[in-house]
């Protein structure tokens, strides 16, 4: 197919804008290929993008997620808090709504709990909490 054969088919103005481009790259392309600039490389094994999906990595994501909702949950049976604050944060509020609800009277205090929340919750990851 040429150019001219694709052009009655084109609407508007604005779809022979992409269809030059496309036209565009493929002759810089083949004026590259021809000076041996243009190389097409074979990617390695290392270097193809891996599938999120594979039995393995799925197998280790819900894993990962039970050791953190048991975490999540010994925190929430050690202190309301960190009950509230699981909630919260799962819930998607914002730090402003997070300083509300605590009573806290500037968003430094709120950082600071926060802080302390990742770090009983990094220890209940690495199982130091029971």
């Amino acid at each position: 197919m040429t150019f001219l054969s694709k052009l009655p088919a084109l609407e508007t103005p604005q779809e022979v804008i992409p269809l030059c481009f496309g036209i565009l790259r493929n002759k810089i392309g083949n004026v590259l290929q021809k000076k041996g600039r243009w190389r097409q490389t074979e990617l390695s094994e290392k270097d193809a993008p891996r599938d999120p999906h594979t039995p393995d990595t799925l197998l280790t994501s819900r894993e990962r997620q039970a050791r953190l909702r048991a975490a999540l949950e010994s925190l929430a049976r050690r202190s309301e808090d960190d009950r509230k604050i699981s909630q919260m944060l799962q819930s998607g509020f914002s730090l402003e709504e997070i300083r509300k609800a605590f009573g806290h009277k500037s968003i430094t205090a709120v950082h600071t709990m926060l802080s302390r929340f990742r770090g009983r919750l990094k220890a209940a990851l690495k199982g130091d909490l029971k």
